[in-house]
């Protein structure tokens, strides 16, 4: 996730959830850099930023980074080797954490939390009331 994928309008935060450019993609991956992409044409969206994401500094981050040119909002994030992509440590970091946590039932993984994780903000108010369509 670039800087720039965190916008306002209208006083509420949220993450645009876009690929790179093709051209851009093409240079990039030329080079053996990272470059954002999705899944399917349905993963483009915009992700309201919780209110908690907020407090806890997420927002600050973002301008820490936009303000020295960083290319991405998690700069020392390590990329998989493999494909060059940075989601696959961030799954292998919250299993780790899951497990930490003594959680140890093998049916809760981390496609799993974020499943629970979508289901407990659609069933938050703050967020019905905020955002009608999420």
């Amino acid at each position: 996730m670039r800087p720039t994928n965190v916008r306002e309008e209208d006083g509420i935060w949220y993450i645009a959830i876009e690929r790179d450019p093709k051209r851009q993609r093409l240079e990039e991956e030329a080079e053996g850099r990272t470059t954002k992409r999705v899944k399917t044409r349905t993963s483009l969206r915009n992700i309201p930023v919780h209110r908690l994401a907020v407090e806890a500094g997420f927002l600050n981050l973002v301008e820490r980074n936009r303000a020295v040119g960083a290319e991405w909002i998690f700069e020392t994030l390590r990329t998989y080797k493999k494909y060059n992509d940075r989601g696959k440590n961030i799954s292998r970091k919250l299993m780790a954490a899951i497990r930490g946590a003594d959680i140890t039932d093998i049916e809760y993984v981390y496609h799993s939390f974020r499943h629970s994780l979508k289901g407990k903000l659609r069933d938050d108010p703050e967020t019905r009331r905020n955002f009608p369509t999420c």
